[in-house]
């Protein structure tokens, strides 16, 4: 037999196998010898290495809908904490049990193309308006990627509708007893700021809070983004992206 460095991928992979299924079967065997019959005993996992090559063997049914919130979980913290997609999968190499990057890569598509039935993104032309400042202060924002799509969409203004926010969001505040639907009236406040990205461009962030919750009104998490475009604070462009809340 082979060296485990000698063989193919898919080799190393069938033997990896082919060694849970037997200790599957050996764990099973053994319940009796330790567990009443009516205890509910389940291998769920498997952990080895060869050669320093770690793997981790899944036993029964894939739960999906655990799965999917798992990987929606880590695609929120790794947005809330800002954790960049090199440093994951970084992180996922040296930890097995991780999802890979590309997983988490993809419900994030799902999620942003979800958010985006729900809530459509409108265009602003502010090519007239833009006016770029010199790199004199330190980036806020240092991701190539987000650097590069910021970059190319100098010019271009996004807007989401404050009325498809408030249908999306005003249900989980009547739940919470923050509004009552027998209170017609919602308080909102307006508020904005700059950002730089990168050495080359800043961009400028239009938000709405709901002034009801007044326990989170100072909170970033409770401020949703309704219009946002690259360029520096000031008035002839502030007017043609405000514009689109009327």
């Amino acid at each position: 037999m082979k060296f485990h460095k000698e063989s193919s991928k898919t080799t190393q992979i069938k033997r990896a196998k082919d060694l849970a299924k037997k200790e599957q079967v050996h764990f099973e065997n053994t319940i009796k010898d330790f567990y009443n019959p009516k205890d509910r005993v389940v291998l769920k996992a498997l952990d080895f290495t060869v050669e320093n090559k770690e793997y981790h063997v899944t036993f029964g049914d894939e739960n999906y809908v655990k799965k999917k919130q798992k990987l929606q979980s880590i695609a929120y913290v790794q947005d809330v904490e800002n954790i960049p997609r090199d440093a994951y999968r970084h992180l996922a190499a040296v930890e097995s049990i991780l999802p890979r990057e590309y997983a988490i890569s993809q419900t994030r598509q799902e999620i942003n193309a979800y958010m985006e039935e729900l809530i459509p993104i409108d265009f602003i032309d502010l090519n007239s308006t833009i006016a770029q400042e010199g790199p004199s202060e330190e980036p806020d924002i240092t991701d190539p990627l987000i650097i590069e799509q910021v970059i190319n969409a100098t010019g271009k203004g996004a807007y989401w509708s404050v009325k498809k926010i408030l249908e999306y969001i005003i249900p989980s505040y009547v739940e919470k007893g923050i509004l009552d639907p027998a209170i017609p009236t919602i308080h909102l406040r307006i508020s904005g700021d700059g950002q730089n990205v990168g050495q080359k461009v800043k961009h400028v962030m239009i938000t709405v809070a709901l002034l009801d919750d007044s326990i989170n009104i100072c909170k970033p998490n409770y401020h949703y983004t309704t219009i946002l475009f690259p360029g520096s604070e000031n008035y002839p462009t502030l007017k043609v992206a405000a514009n689109a809340l009327h």
